[in-house]
């Protein structure tokens, strides 16, 4: 076979087989990563010459992929976190109370309009595992950690936050003497009616 045969033929077979490049390089990764590291060794003034060039003529491509780049990381670090508090919440009882009072006492404030300043616990006055103890002191026959929420019993504040005047009344009846454990049913038929 001569040369010029030999080219038509490779030319040929390239189209035949238009994936043997990626897959080879995909079989061969360590070959690759080798010929690249001495490509960019022997070459690499062209390299960031060319980056200069590139980043000079297309400013905006360049925004382009640093801003998707900046979504998708925090995309990431938000689905991330979504799952470790769900799986917390999962598996640590306290962690659960904690994170339910928190959030309750942060939507009363907003419906307020008051920024919350103080420290959801410091308000309650007992740490979270001091309130956990507190509620198991209240339970009525048929009460668990293993019913908390989702149909069974719920942390209900005894005269609502939702009556509160000002920020005082509100971090007053943020107290842990305002607190108990009610079933879900009796939680909903009570409102923010005080009994």
């Amino acid at each position: 076979m001569n040369k010029y045969n030999k080219k038509e033929y490779q030319k040929q077979w390239r189209k035949e087989h238009p994936d043997y490049d990626k897959i080879w390089q995909k079989n061969n990764p360590d070959k690759v990563k080798k010929k690249k590291e001495k490509y960019d060794n022997q070459n690499r003034e062209l390299i960031n010459k060319k980056a200069c060039e590139y980043r000079l003529t297309s400013p905006e491509k360049i925004k382009s992929i640093h801003k998707k780049f900046r979504d998708s990381h925090k995309q990431e670090r938000a689905e991330y976190h979504k799952q470790y508090i769900n799986s917390r919440r999962k598996n640590d009882e306290i962690f659960r109370l904690k994170h339910n009072m928190q959030i309750r006492t942060y939507k009363a404030f907003k419906n307020i309009l008051i920024n919350k300043n103080s420290s959801t616990f410091k308000m309650i006055g007992l740490t979270p595992s001091e309130l956990k103890k507190y509620i198991e002191s209240k339970f009525i026959i048929g009460m668990s950690w293993n019913n908390y929420g989702d149909g069974g019993w719920e942390i209900d504040h005894i005269f609502p936050l939702s009556l509160a005047k000002n920020e005082n009344h509100l971090i007053e009846l943020c107290h842990y003497t305002n607190l108990q454990p009610l079933w879900k049913i009796d939680n909903i038929k009570k409102g923010n009616k005080i009994i």
